[in-house]
C-alpha cells in the first residue's frame, strides 16, 4: 500500500531507460557474433525476463549495474524446452518469432499473471500467414513453435499490436535465406513503435524498409548484425507522466531524454506546445513548471501508453477535453480503458465515454480514502501522481506491479514529491 497526500513536484529526475528501447537492443545484440555493450540499462521485470530467455537460447551476458555486455556467438545453438515471457506481451510475441529460427524449433512460449489471460489471436494469425507451424490449446499462451517461416510474401489483415511486426523485423533478417519478406499490413497499429524498431535495427547495421504509405514492410534475409556500444535512451512515456503532473502543480526537470528519439511518446511535447504549456529544452533534459491551460483534443491510437499522462492533463484543463482512440487501451496488463473509467468515477470526475472517445471536464474532484486500481504498473503510477489534484490523502494498492517497467519509481516519488509517505 502507498499513502498519498496532496503534493506538488519539485526537483530533478533521471528518467530510467526505455524498456521498449532496451528490449529491442537486447535482441539485436544477441544476434551479434561479438560483444555489444548497452549502457544505462533498466532491470525491470520485463527486461529481466527477456535477458533470461536470451541466455537460455545461448546469448552470453555479463550484467553490471550501469552496463550489460552481450555476445551472441552461440545464440540459437541452445534449445530450452520453454521460454518464460513474464508479463510482457512484447516478449511473448518476439520470442515466438525468434523461436521459429532455431534448427529444430519445438519451443514453448509461456508467461505469467495477466499475460496468460490476454488473447493471442493476432499472433496466431500472423504465424499462420508467415507459414510458421505452431500448436496451441486455446486463444492464450502457451504456444509451441514447431517450424521455420515458409511464406515470404503475405498479408496481415487486422492486427491489434505492432509488437508482431517488430518481432518479425527483429528476427527475420537473420534467417539464412536468399530471399526477402514482403509483409502487407491492412492497418499498422502504433506505427511509432515500428519506426523505433527500424531505428534500433539500423544502429546494429540491419536494414528493413517500412513503407507507411503503402502499408508494406520489406525484410531482406541473411543480414549480419553488427556489435555496438550504445547508450540506452530514457523513457518518454514515463517522462510524459511526470511532466504532465508538473504542468498541474510543480517545477521539474527530466534528464536522460533524446528529443530526436523515434519513441512516439515524445509527441507529448507537441501537445504541451499546442495548449500553451511552456517547456524548456536543455542538454538531454526537459524542464517544465505548472501553469493554467485549457481543454484539448488528442488521439491515443498510435500512443496508447500516453493515456495516463493525457487523462491527467485533461483532469486539470479548463473546459472539456476530448480523447480519441481509447479502444487501444483494452488489451494491456489490465483493461486500461475500464481501469481509467473506474478511477475517474472514484474521484467524482466529470466525464463521458462513447464511441471509443473519452470526454473529460476538468477540475473539482472528491477523492476517496482508498483508490482501487488493478495490479497494472501504469495505472498504479497514474493513481499515485493524481496526488497533484487530490483534495485529501488516499491509499493506492499493488505497489510491486510498478517493477514491470520502473523499479525506481517510488524512489523518485520520495525525491521530488512533497508531503508524501509510505504505509505498510
Amino acid at each position: 500500500m502507498f499513502k498519498v497526500h496532496p503534493f506538488y513536484l519539485q526537483g530533478i529526475i533521471d528518467v530510467p531507460a526505455s524498456k521498449s528501447f532496451m528490449q529491442r537492443a537486447l535482441i539485436c545484440a544477441a544476434f551479434c557474433k561479438s560483444k555489444s555493450v548497452l549502457h544505462h540499462p533498466i532491470y525491470s521485470d520485463d527486461t529481466l525476463h527477456l535477458i533470461h530467455a536470451l541466455q537460455l537460447l545461448g546469448a552470453e551476458m555479463n550484467i553490471h549495474p550501469d552496463l550489460i555486455e552481450i555476445c551472441g556467438q552461440n545464440f540459437l545453438r541452445k534449445l530450452p524446452p520453454l521460454l518464460n515471457s513474464g508479463e510482457s506481451g512484447f516478449n511473448a510475441r518476439v520470442l515466438s518469432m525468434i523461436a521459429s529460427l532455431t534448427e529444430k524449433p519445438t519451443l514453448a512460449i509461456t508467461g505469467e499473471k495477466t499475460l496468460l489471460q490476454r488473447p493471442m489471436n493476432s499472433l496466431h494469425e500472423s504465424l499462420k500467414a508467415a507459414g510458421i507451424a505452431f500448436k496451441v490449446t486455446g486463444k492464450n499462451l502457451p504456444i509451441w513453435i514447431l517450424g521455420k517461416p515458409t511464406n515470404f510474401s503475405f498479408e496481415l489483415e487486422e492486427i491489434d499490436t505492432s509488437q508482431i511486426l517488430s518481432g518479425m523485423m527483429l528476427a527475420f533478417p537473420s534467417l539464412n535465406e536468399n530471399n526477402s519478406f514482403k509483409i502487407h499490413v491492412k492497418k499498422i497499429p502504433s506505427i511509432p513503435y515500428v519506426h523505433l524498431t527500424k531505428q534500433i535495427l539500423e544502429l546494429f547495421g540491419v536494414n528493413v524498409e517500412v513503407d507507411e504509405k503503402n502499408s508494406l514492410i520489406q525484410i531482406p534475409c541473411s543480414q549480419t548484425y553488427q556489435p555496438v556500444q550504445l547508450l540506452l535512451e530514457g523513457d518518454w512515456s514515463h517522462a510524459a507522466l511526470w511532466l504532465s503532473a508538473a504542468a498541474i502543480n510543480g517545477n521539474i526537470s527530466i534528464r536522460g531524454l533524446n528529443e530526436s528519439s523515434a519513441q512516439g511518446d515524445r509527441v507529448i511535447l507537441n501537445l504541451f506546445s499546442r495548449i500553451h504549456i511552456p517547456w524548456q529544452k536543455g542538454q538531454n533534459e526537459i524542464s517544465l513548471s505548472s501553469t493554467e491551460f485549457y481543454a484539448f483534443e488528442f488521439d491515443l491510437t498510435h500512443y496508447p501508453d500516453l493515456a495516463p499522462a493525457v487523462v491527467l492533463l485533461a483532469l486539470a484543463a479548463r473546459g472539456k477535453s476530448v480523447i480519441h482512440g481509447c479502444e487501444r487501451l483494452t488489451n494491456k496488463e489490465s483493461n486500461r480503458l475500464q481501469s481509467i473509467l473506474s478511477i475517474l468515477q472514484q474521484i467524482n470526475a466529470h466525464f463521458e465515454y462513447k464511441s471509443h472517445t473519452l470526454h473529460i471536464t476538468g477540475r473539482n474532484f472528491i477523492f476517496p480514502h482508498y483508490l482501487e486500481v488493478p495490479p497494472d504498473h501504469r495505472m498504479v503510477m497514474f493513481a499515485i501522481l493524481l496526488g497533484v489534484l487530490a483534495d485529501k490523502s488516499y491509499t493506492v494498492p499493488h505497489l510491486p506491479s510498478i517493477n514491470k517497467s520502473y523499479p525506481t519509481f517510488i524512489n523518485d516519488v520520495v525525491k521530488v514529491c512533497r508531503f508524501l509517505q509510505k504505509t505498510s
